[in-house]
């Protein structure tokens, strides 16, 4: 759907059915596959042929523009009548670029379209040339074209929802954190400081640390209700009420309220909870409302692993363009959470409106890890463009670092030769250096030493990130950067398929050494 000033028109699909073009048309099973994903993530196809009156249309083109479908697709004046009047000029520009660009060019841009029934329709368009003619220009251009109308308008009301989250966050008083049942690990996600006076940073954060700042009065009865929620598939959560210590020395007494997620053995795995100062109201005997929290169950089972390559392919080929149409839903939750909370808001101050704000929250962050894993699977799948630059990888690999909490428990060093400024993506790198930092970090649940080297070596760079963690076993290594394979307790098995392709987007390699009980060595090589 570009144009050119002198022919600026699209094939109908009885002219270009070669029978070169018969050899390589997708299985019938691949069209079907095709058909249903236009239909549900709302998109279409097209094919432009320069030299041609009109394109190949798909069914999927139609419906987004609101007519029946047709044998022949548009002429550029046709499609140029839909597009909304304050869009026309920069389309028009847009299709000149691409009739004179070279070989593999790509553009990715939004464009409103009127259709016949009046409505205004956002499109998120994606268009490459596939073929050049004897000048090196376009003459073949392939499109996408997606309505993504609803995700526009859900986008700005997550953006106002997010808004009035942050500054009701900022002003609880509430403590929620996740603790691994495994590990005894419990990540605070906010409010330590205000709650008990301490800094992450100054605190080893584990259940035992907890019980061991507990009056010992309550630890008898607080053990005992966490092994019951940890053993007994029925329970599910557990409330307590217990004093601990502050950072001033003092005692306070807290209500703790969390809810268990269990693996498909129904055992649990993980709690998340929140914790609320109530020494006020233990002092001053008040009643008050003792609604437990509801938090949303986390997503309890990973992505299943994809056997058979077909699947996975297509998968692959869909994960991008229907995950616009997975978000929607989410996005509409996003916003009636919203609405609930303005509502929440002009009304008078109680508990009762605090234990629903708290329920609220937690909803918000199930719906966060959800959209998680939804961006986890399309950055796999998608196609990766990196955007190289001159970049002084030692500051890189340093904001790197500083971006990650590291326990306190995991000493670590950093050792960067010096070189020259490496011409890399620095997204992407960074982005493969936290997913392996991370890793390592969860090797070591019990404290070790993380290793970071970078030196220069003839025409590349080779970046080192060791860990003194629990290995990996012979048995799993030939696997570790195929997708949807893990074997922690919680993920989907996507970062270091993830990580292997923003290297390898890059000109670069990844490749690690690993020994059980003595840890695992991650090496990627750039090009300088």
């Amino acid at each position: 759907m570009t144009a050119s000033s002198s022919n600026s028109h699209l094939l109908p699909p009885k002219h270009r059915k070669t029978t070169k073009q018969k050899a390589c048309e997708p299985s019938d099973q691949n069209t079907k596959l095709l058909r249903l994903a236009e239909q549900v993530a709302h998109f279409g196809s097209w094919e432009l042929d320069t030299s041609q009156p009109r394109a190949t249309w798909s069914p999927g083109m139609f419906l987004v523009f609101g007519i029946k479908p047709r044998a022949e697709g548009f002429t550029w004046e046709e499609y140029a009548s839909f597009i909304h009047p304050d869009d026309q000029a920069s389309a028009l520009k847009n299709a000149q670029t691409m009739l004179s660009a070279g070989l593999n060019h790509r553009e990715e841009f939004d464009y409103r379209i009127i259709r016949p029934d009046g409505s205004i329709r956002m499109l998120h368009a994606q268009r490459q040339v596939i073929k050049v003619d004897a000048q090196g220009k376009a003459s073949v251009v392939v499109g996408v074209d997606q309505d993504v109308t609803e995700q526009k308008q859900a986008e700005e009301a997550l953006r106002r929802s997010e808004e009035r989250f942050r500054a009701v966050a900022e002003a609880a008083d509430v403590m929620v954190y996740e603790t691994d049942v495994k590990t005894g690990k419990i990540q605070a996600l906010r409010g330590t400081h205000e709650l008990v006076g301490y800094k992450l940073d100054e605190i080893d954060y584990t259940v035992d640390w907890v019980l061991s700042q507990m009056h010992p009065d309550d630890v008898p009865h607080v053990v005992a209700t966490l092994k019951a929620a940890e053993e007994d598939p029925k329970i599910d959560k557990y409330i307590l009420e217990y004093r601990f210590r502050h950072k001033n020395g003092n005692y306070i007494t807290v209500k703790d309220t969390a809810k268990a997620v269990k693996d498909q053995n129904g055992k649990t795995v993980l709690f998340i909870g929140g914790v609320r100062d109530i020494t006020q109201r233990k002092r001053d005997q008040e009643k008050i409302q003792k609604y437990s929290k509801h938090l949303e169950q986390l997503v309890e089972e990973r992505t299943k692993q994809l056997q058979e390559k077909e699947r996975l392919a297509a998968i692959g080929q869909t994960a991008g363009m229907v995950g616009h149409d997975i978000r929607n839903p989410l996005q509409a939750l996003i916003g009636e959470v919203y609405l609930i909370k303005t509502e929440l808001a002009g009304m008078p101050q109680n508990g009762a409106k605090q234990n629903i704000n708290e329920s609220l929250d937690s909803i918000e962050q199930g719906i966060g890890y959800i959209n998680k894993i939804v961006a986890d699977l399309q950055d796999y799948s998608r196609q990766l463009f990196p955007e190289m630059q001159s970049v002084d990888l030692a500051n890189l690999i340093a904001e790197a670092v500083q971006a990650i909490a590291i326990p306190n428990n995991i000493k670590t060093s950093l050792n960067v030769k010096p070189m020259p400024k490496v011409r890399v993506d620095p997204t992407f790198t960074r982005r493969a250096l936290t997913n392996l930092i991370n890793n390592a970090i969860q090797a070591m649940p019990d404290g070790g030493r993380l290793e970071i080297a970078a030196y220069p070596e003839k025409n590349n760079v080779n970046l080192f990130i060791a860990d003194t963690g629990v290995g990996i076993p012979d048995e799993v290594k030939a696997k570790v950067f195929t997708p949807m394979f893990t074997t922690k307790a919680k993920g989907q098995g996507l970062g270091l398929a993830v990580v292997k392709r923003l290297v390898e987007a890059q000109g670069g390699s990844i490749s690690f050494e690993s020994t059980v009980g003595e840890g695992t060595k991650f090496q990627i090589k750039l090009p300088l």
